[in-house]
């Protein structure tokens, strides 16, 4: 009975002992954690913190396991930059703030249960958190900083709580296995790159209030659909580039597509344009080759550089009435194309914009006034026609003669 008793208090002492050790190693500050000086792999933070500094556990590599109590509100810039064992986290629920780079490269967690009440969560607070799978996004939610997910390799989905606004620059960037996502209904903005290489994700749910998709915000998703939503006014450059949907239907809210907003979707048949559409930027529907036809609306005014370039099944173009100038190399390499019709208002037509259109047979041109025209327009074989009233004013206009071969009157 007496050895028992001698090896209970050993026991009791060594722990004590041990406790009494981790308390020296934590620096508190009227309730902040400053610093952690000791190589613990499991710590409870004492009761009396309320705040975890800037880079209170930096690089702590052997932690694997903390709670933090009731009562902490915050959770500062880097507090757990590269801890890269930390697997096990437990929040309280008064936390209030996850700050800027919070939990940056913590590869070994794979999951985190945020608490109802949280409002913010800072940028690259999750940053490259290369195995977390799972994360509860809380009601109470704001906002989510820039890249505060990006590089989540493992994260499968996420659901966004109502109330946010907007999804900032990259917040999911390189999350390659999300296959799901809820927007909410009050979300109003997509940043730039937001999804950027979520090479997962095949469906989105766009809301009815959505007004701005940032550039190469979906660039290289696998969306098989999209919709886009009423209300949309803006399209940014590269936001739907390399995805996987075979048709489109622009809102007649959009007033303008961003550059190389659609490019090298190879599996994009079909486009409905809407009228009040102004301009097709740079190389919007670059080497979309399962593109065939495209009507584009009344009020289009431009078409930019590379817009249809390397579209080679397309064999329909409509043009509207309103068109004023056709960018460089515009429909450069649609093969298939065979006859277009450039309408009266026409007052430009850029270099190479009909370039490697071998198929390119005719060209009737209503301008009767020569618009401009840049090198190598039209292949060699192409006739162009022109009313009979102005052909000699086109062959006699310096950008014009070295087409005056190809020019006819119309029939």
């Amino acid at each position: 009975m007496k050895k028992r008793i001698v090896v209970l208090c050993l026991v009791l002492s060594a722990l004590g002992a041990s406790a009494a050790a981790q308390g020296k190693d934590f620096v508190i500050q009227s309730g902040v954690l400053i610093s952690y000086n000791g190589s613990a792999s499991a710590l409870t933070v004492p009761l009396q913190v309320t705040s975890i500094g800037e880079k209170a556990f930096y690089e702590c590599r052997t932690l694997t396991s903390i709670t933090l109590p009731e009562g902490l509100t915050s959770i500062g810039v880097g507090a757990f930059y590269g801890c890269e064992s930390l697997a096990s986290v437990t929040l309280p629920l008064t936390l209030n703030s996850i700050g800027y780079g919070a939990f940056y490269e913590c590869e070994s967690l794979a999951s985190i249960r945020l608490p109802e009440g949280l409002a913010s969560i800072g940028e690259k607070a999750f940053y490259w958190c290369s195995t977390l799978s799972a994360v509860n996004l809380p009601s109470t939610l704001a906002s989510i900083g820039k890249s505060a997910f990006a590089g989540c390799e493992k994260l499968s989905a996420i659901t966004l709580p109502e109330g946010l606004t907007s999804i900032e620059y990259a917040t999911f960037a390189e999350c390659k296995s999300l296959s799901s996502i809820a927007l909410p209904s009050t979300l109003r903005s997509i940043g730039d790159e937001a999804f950027y290489g979520c090479s997962g994700l095949s469906a989105v749910n766009l809301p009815t209030g959505l007004s701005s998709i940032g550039n190469w915000a979906f660039y290289e998703c696998s969306l098989s659909a999209v919709t886009l939503p009423e209300g949309l006014t803006d399209i940014g450059d590269g936001a739907f580039a390399w995805c996987r949907f075979s048709s489109i239907i622009i809102p007649s809210s959009l007033t303008k597509i961003g550059d190389g907003a659609f490019s090298q979707c190879y599996w994009l048949s079909a486009i409905s344009f809407p009228e009040g559409l102004a301009s097709i930027g740079v190389g919007a529907f670059y080497w979309c080759s399962s593109l065939s036809a495209v009507s584009l609306p009344e009020g289009l005014a431009s078409i930019g550089e590379k817009a249809f370039y390397g579209c080679y099944t397309l064999s329909a173009v409509n043009l509207p009435s309103t068109l004023t100038s056709i960018g460089k190399s515009a429909f450069a390499g649609c093969e298939k194309l065979s006859t277009i019709t450039l309408p009266e208002a026409l007052t430009g037509i850029g270099t190479s914009a009909f370039a490697y259109c071998s198929n390119l047979s005719s060209v009737t041109l209503l301008a009767q006034k020569p618009p401009a025209l840049g090198q190598s327009a039209f292949t060699s074989g192409t006739r162009i026609f022109v009313s009979a009233a102005s052909l000699d004013t086109y062959k006699s206009a310096s950008i014009w003669k070295n087409h005056s071969a190809q020019l006819a009157p119309l029939p």
